[in-house]
């Protein structure tokens, strides 16, 4: 826990410092924790895109990058020496660094019991597994010899198909496709500056090192989103509830200990509109690169975040209007651009399946491509039109601003509108008897889309959820800036968005994951507005926002109170380690399940990819015996130990057939399955 605690932040923070000082930055003046904070975010940025950009060359280690970070802060110290500071600290008041430090030690408390979560066929397996591989190899492309060695006449009996209209054909464990002509050439699924980071925590402490990093970006998160909010509207006042209410969602808990990407999406999210939002206000340059690294990082970390490409054009648009569109601009688009590239040149080159099953593999995109189209050239010709007016018009903006306010009132209206029918009307239209096929699971499932906006008001509460949309409809009336519009418009967007369809596994966990990374700091901002403005209310206002404040505290506790003291697979990571020491290191793993995501995908993916094993799902409806007999005869030959894991309490159909040795049993950490050694 220390190093992901302590370590790995100073480390960031040292790097920060040294790459502030390091740039031609005449001079920075910040407060003391937003000092702090921009160092952290500063070096997080680059060590993180360094350990990708290793992982990808193949080229990973975890203490060349700390050794990056360290020379890194020495030279801006070295600089700093040498010419005098550039970053000028100012005086943080004490309220405010007080309620920081408490806000630190109450995540700390709760965010860092991390799940034990290593076993594969869910996402959060499937990063540790990942990180853990990468550390272990310095790649995050897989190669296995003995998988090399099959030939492509074996893919059926050995590996599970996707559907017709997915890519590859077949795929090793869940989150891991192999090559169709060359099972030993593994891509695993996701982008991977995540996983990037999982390798750095697994390789500086191991597993405990790759765990404990989820609840460090779940403890950044919420603080990017205290800086966002402070930076945005220039409230303390609205920043540190929207914060304080932020870290104790049960939600925010629950995937603070979760290993897979939304907090660290959230860090990064916020993080690059703290930084905007400060661009806006100071034209400062290296405001606008780190809003432009960091929001071009979270297209490094999520396949879904493309939107963000939004933010550059209109803001560009809105400086063009203004008569205010001048090189600068580039200090926040350059690298906010060039970290798409990025991303698009890892989609098409080391995460191809993951890209083409997402975009082009039959899942329906939330906007049709011709209404996309459509829309993007009505706009384009409204802004041509506009840009004509206000070359002659010097008073245009004088002139529309009560037009824009008119509909500002009007969106809010319409917001509040959306939030009533998603929580009376809409659930309504269900019909939970209607049910569609989930081919990863093998089953059907009920389609709950409609009941999305009530299952947050089950972790916001009824009074979170009412507060958090009548504020964000406030804030969208009263509260739009230059400096705001960003936060307030990203925020609202992922939230409509992921309330009308998630466009995931339909799963809860899946479900709610969604809406980590910006619905819920939106609408924590969004009820902290409300209670904020009616404390201004006189003469009773102060009073009744306190009665609102306690009564929700209490509510998001109660709705916590079971989720917050779970903490998944507790123990499980010693339970695997006593059953894989019962497996020789060169075995060859053969798993006898018929479940299409049983024991193979759950404790095969950490055999295969945490300890390096040969691991191989046996697909039971597809075997070639004779086949199958020639395979198992040629590892024994080699002298490579064949293991097979039944999915029953007693050996299956292989063992019938062949001499088998019982080995051991696994713990009662997931079924019951005897091993076996032929």
């Amino acid at each position: 826990m220390l190093t992901t605690l302590l370590f790995i932040p100073a480390l960031c923070a040292w790097t920060g410092f040294g790459l502030l000082h390091l740039l031609p930055i005449k001079r920075l003046s910040l407060d003391a924790v937003a000092a702090v904070f921009v160092s952290l975010a500063g070096g997080a940025l680059l060590l993180g895109w360094l350990a990708l950009i290793a992982a990808e060359l193949g080229l990973f280690n975890a203490w060349l990058i700390v050794g990056a970070g360290v020379l890194i802060g020495a030279g801006g110290a070295w600089q700093a020496r040498r010419r005098g500071l550039s970053l000028q600290i100012e005086r943080t008041p004490p309220g405010e660094a007080a309620f920081l430090f408490a806000l630190i030690g109450l995540m700390i408390a709760l965010y860092f019991r991390p799940h034990e979560f290593i076993f594969g066929g869910a996402d959060a397996g499937v990063y540790v597994n990942l990180g853990a591989s990468i550390s272990r190899s310095g790649r995050l492309l897989i190669e296995n010899p003995d998988l090399s060695a099959i030939s492509p006449v074996d893919f059926p009996m050995l590996f599970r198909a996707h559907p017709p209209n997915l890519i590859p054909r077949y795929y090793h464990l869940p989150g891991f496709y192999i090559d169709d002509a060359d099972a030993g050439a593994i891509t695993p699924q996701f982008y991977a500056l995540h996983p990037a980071w999982l390798a750095m925590g697994h390789g500086l402490r191991g597993l405990a090192g790759s765990l404990n990093l989820t609840p460090l970006w779940g403890l950044l998160g919420v603080l990017a989103a205290y800086f966002a909010v402070r930076e945005a509207f220039g409230r303390v006042s609205l920043a540190a509830p929207a914060a304080g209410l932020l870290s104790i969602t049960s939600t925010q808990i629950w995937f603070a200990r979760y290993p897979t990407a939304e907090t660290l999406t959230q860090f990064l999210l916020f993080a690059g509109l703290y930084a905007l939002a400060r661009f806006a206000r100071t034209r400062e340059s290296w405001a606008g690169a780190l809003a432009g690294a960091a929001l071009g990082q979270v297209m490094l970390v999520r396949i879904d975040m493309y939107f963000l490409l939004a933010v550059p054009v209109l803001y560009a648009a809105y400086l063009r209007l203004r008569r205010r569109l001048d090189r600068r601009y580039w200090f926040f688009a350059g690298p906010l651009l060039a970290l798409t590239a990025h991303s698009l040149i890892h989609a098409v080159w080391q995460s191809g399946p993951y890209f083409y099953n997402t975009y082009l593999g039959g899942i329906p995109s939330p906007i049709p491509l011709p209404i996309l189209m459509g829309g993007l050239i009505a706009a384009g010709a409204i802004f041509l039109i506009l840009d004509r007016l206000v070359a002659v018009r010097s008073d245009w903006a004088a002139r529309a601003a009560p037009w824009w306010r008119r509909l500002l009132a009007l969106a809010a209206l319409g917001l509040l509108a959306l939030a009533a029918y998603a929580y009376f009307i809409r659930p309504q239209s269900a019909d939970p008897t209607q049910t569609f096929n989930y081919w990863y699971g093998d089953h059907t499932i009920p389609d709950v889309e409609p009941f999305n906006f009530v299952r947050l008001g089950w972790y916001l509460s009824p009074l979170g959820l009412l507060l958090g949309a009548a504020g964000c409809a406030w804030l969208l009336k009263a509260a739009v800036s230059e400096r705001s519009w960003a936060l307030i418009g990203v925020g609202l967007f992922f939230t409509l968005l992921y309330t009308y369809r998630t466009y995931n596994n339909p799963h809860h966990i899946y479900v709610m994951r969604r809406y980590v990374p910006a619905a819920l700091p939106m609408l924590t901002l969004g009820a902290a507005y409300v209670i904020d403005r009616v404390g201004r209310w006189k003469p009773i206002g102060r009073a009744i926002a306190i009665g609102l404040a306690v009564l929700l505290v209490g509510l998001l506790i109660d709705a916590g109170r079971v989720s917050n003291g779970l903490i998944q697979y507790q123990g499980g990571l010693d339970q695997y380690r006593a059953l894989s020491q019962q497996i020789p290191a060169d075995a060859i793993v053969l798993f006898e399940d018929a479940a299409a995501v049983g024991l193979a995908a759950t404790f095969g993916t950490p055999l295969a990819y945490l300890d390096a094993h040969t691991v191989i799902d046996l697909q039971e409806d597809q075997i070639d015996a004779a086949r199958l007999d020639a395979l198992v005869a040629g590892w024994l030959a080699a002298d490579r130990p064949v293991v097979i894991v039944t999915g029953a309490g007693t050996p299956g159909e292989l063992c019938a057939r062949w001499r088998c040795a019982l080995r051991g049993t696994q713990p009662s950490v997931s079924p019951t399955a005897p091993f076996m050694s032929g």
